[in-house]
């Protein structure tokens, strides 16, 4: 069995605040208002030019490391050499899209960031700003090596990596 370290997060000043849930109920009103038209999306020659990434947010809360990941989904084919018996996986790129997690912990070689968001090995993510302040001043992507379910969502640990995706 290979010997995989654990990732635990270091002191973290995470904090989220118990709230008791806001229960509005809607007055009756005599006409039902109509619902909008869903727009068909524009075209450009044959693809549809999408305006937005797709983006999955953190529950409310203030979170001072809240910050907005960029993501390239990645899936793995392992291919098996009959003859030899040797093995060679080959990844493949998905749709890219936008998600929200914490920043754990950052160095030179590696980033740890818990997401409710699953986040799967070889995943390409940028950590592009902070939610709530501004840009991030961290100009890398990272390669997820390591994920582990925890509390709700996923720890997932990311190294730098040479793939680096157009999300303009």
């Amino acid at each position: 069995m290979e010997n995989v370290p654990v990732v635990v997060p270091k002191k973290s000043d995470l904090v989220v605040p118990e709230q008791e849930p806001e229960i509005i109920v809607p007055l009756p009103s005599e006409e039902p208002e109509p619902e909008p038209e869903p727009s068909a999306p524009k075209m450009d020659g044959d693809v549809p030019i999408v305006s937005e990434i797709p983006r999955v947010m953190v529950p409310e809360a203030s979170l001072k490391n809240l910050i907005m990941f960029h993501c390239l989904p990645a899936t793995t084919q392992v291919y098996k050499d009959e003859l030899y018996g040797e093995e060679r996986e080959e990844v493949s790129y998905g749709k890219k899209f936008a998600f929200e997690g914490v920043m754990l912990e950052m160095s030179d070689l590696a980033i740890v960031y818990w997401s409710p968001m699953e986040i799967r090995k070889n995943f390409i993510v940028y950590p592009s700003k902070y939610v709530n302040a501004g840009e991030f001043k961290d100009f890398r992507w990272y390669r997820v090596d390591q994920v582990e379910e925890k509390t709700g969502g996923f720890i997932c640990r990311g190294i730098p990596t040479n793939i680096n995706p157009d999300f303009t």
